[in-house]
This record gives C-alpha cells, structure tokens and sequence, in this order.
C-alpha cells in the first residue's frame, strides 16, 4: 500500500479490507459489499459513509464495474401486477418506464438498480 492510500484509508469512515476478505473466487464479492452497507439501514449517513469505503476498496483493488447496457422492452420480464397497478393509478409512468419483474428476497431495490444499469439482477457471479 503506498503512503497516499494509507491516508486515505486513515479517514475515520473508511474501512480496509484485505482482498481475501472482499473477494469471492478471486473476484469482488458485490454482494458483500452491499450488505455492508445495507446493514447500516436506516441511517443514510453511514450508508454513504459505507459506500465511499466500499468505493475506495474497489479502486485500492483496481475493480470495475460492468459496462452499463441498454435494455429495449422486449429484453425484459414486465411485472404484470406493478404494470396494472400503474395502469390504475399512474398511466403516465407507463409512457416511460417497463415495471421488470425482479427476485422479491429483500434485495429488490438493488437488484432493480443492477438490472437498469447492467440488464441483469444477478449482482455478482
């Protein structure tokens, strides 16, 4: 570790953790890391806090992120209830947005986040 990354690791809201512990099969374990920062719930500021560690660990370790992919309609699974609700509801979102069926286990909201960004909810292989 050079003298500039150890600075920076010594801000009190940053975390270091060795590569053994943020990989998964010599590559980054994502959903590690967003259960350390989904841990913090509700309190915002730790979650940011968290998320700049976690930042911070993925360019100490020099990890990038997938490409973010464009999705057309027929690439996805429409959530059929969600889509009638905003039928109801809220039509004009419909004009916009496709409501994708994704994985209800706690983990919706990231997993929505990942399948607009990268075209799948699988968060880490």
């Amino acid at each position: 570790m050079s003298t500039s990354q150890y600075v920076r690791f010594c801000a009190p809201h940053l975390q270091f953790f060795c590569k053994h512990c943020v990989t998964n099969s010599n590559s980054f374990c994502v959903s590690s890391s967003l259960s350390r920062i989904a841990v913090l719930s509700p309190d915002t500021k730790k979650m940011q806090d968290q998320a700049d560690s976690e930042l911070n660990l993925m360019q100490f370790y020099c990890i990038a992120l997938p490409a973010i992919v464009n999705l057309s309609c027929k690439d996805v699974t429409v959530h059929r209830q969600s889509q009638l609700l905003l039928h109801d509801h809220s039509r004009w979102l419909l004009d916009q947005y496709v409501p994708v069926d994704v994985e209800g286990d706690g983990n919706c909201l990231y997993r929505s986040v990942s399948y607009a960004l990268y075209g799948t909810q699988v968060i880490a292989p």
